[in-house]
């Protein structure tokens, strides 16, 4: 059943899943600004990005971190880099304080794989942007997730794609109560299919047709960012677009409700609800079209 998405003009995601990396790419829009993606490039591994030698010394890793901090907009001035030797501490990356002074220590082990060693800077970084816990709306329940999509929408998203496991886990899971501890030293927790669904909004509302660094994706990941692009430039079927009320940080009126409520797209109608349960509302007109949704043809609705 997971694996239909590959045979057809559909998306890898679930409606649960679809529309969540779609509100939150819309969060990042309003509070970093649309035009921070619009005019970012996705970065792809390669030496027009990255000319450095790398010899996987300390001051080469600084200098790959310097450059990660160029590109999400980040004060590397802001931070004092460190590797450390111990391999068995833990965390083995992590953001802290000392005595007022940003430290992004990191442990030597990391340094022998470049690319996953970018990813995971760039996630703790947009971990530190997004203040550590609660700088979205409702992102209590999820802040491990939102800081794998983050570099997406920065331009980091190939690395971040092709170092995270490709997993197949359930979203609801992380609605009920269960979500992981943020862990410094994992891969990351979005599956590749999500992280490769991120990455084609971000070419779609960029216009582009056939991004370069599709050839730099992992098979899953590309395979994801290929089906999602073609759906959405089939179909324009998402709510992260120029003129939705959401990018500019507000909430959708009435009238947007309900027809978004009543709208073909169960992307639309479940957008909807979730904007319902995050900015409860007693509109009558809203409650009845809430409760006919209950025997929608699409589970996750």
């Amino acid at each position: 059943m997971m694996l239909g998405w590959l045979f057809n003009s559909t998306v890898p995601l679930s409606t649960l899943e679809k529309v969540w990396v779609e509100r939150r790419m819309c969060h990042f829009a309003a509070t970093f600004g649309l035009p921070r993606m619009l005019g970012a490039s996705t970065i792809p591994p390669n030496d027009e990005f990255f000319p450095d030698p790398y010899d996987q010394s300390d001051e080469d890793a600084r200098q790959v971190f310097l450059r990660i901090c160029r590109f999400m907009r980040v004060d590397a001035a802001a931070f004092q880099f460190e590797v450390f030797d111990d391999p068995e501490s833990l965390p083995q990356v992590e953001v802290l304080d000392r005595d007022g002074q940003k430290i992004l220590r990191i442990a030597r082990d990391h340094l022998a794989d470049r690319e996953r060693m970018i990813a995971t800077i760039a996630r703790h970084l947009a971990h530190d942007m997004l203040g550590g816990s609660l700088c979205l709306d409702g992102i209590a329940n999820d802040i491990a997730l939102v800081v794998d999509l983050l570099p997406v929408y920065l331009g980091l998203g190939v690395f971040v794609a092709n170092a995270t496991a490709p997993l197949y886990y359930d979203m609801p899971q992380y609605y009920a109560g269960s979500n992981p501890t943020w862990l410094s030293n994992r891969d990351g927790l979005l599956p590749s299919r999500m992280l490769g669904y991120a990455l084609a909004l971000v070419a779609y509302l960029q216009n582009e047709h056939s991004p370069p660094c599709t050839k730099y994706l992992r098979l899953d990941a590309a395979t994801a960012f290929k089906t999602s692009l073609r759906y959405l430039q089939r179909t324009d079927d998402t709510v992260f677009k120029t003129h939705n009320p959401l990018i500019a940080g507000k909430t959708l009126s009435v009238q947007q409700l309900l027809k978004w409520l009543s709208h073909e797209s169960s992307t639309f109608r479940m957008a909807a609800l979730w904007e319902i349960d995050e900015h409860p509302l007693d509109q009558p007109a809203v409650v009845l079209r809430v409760r006919q949704l209950m025997a929608d043809d699409d589970d996750d609705v």
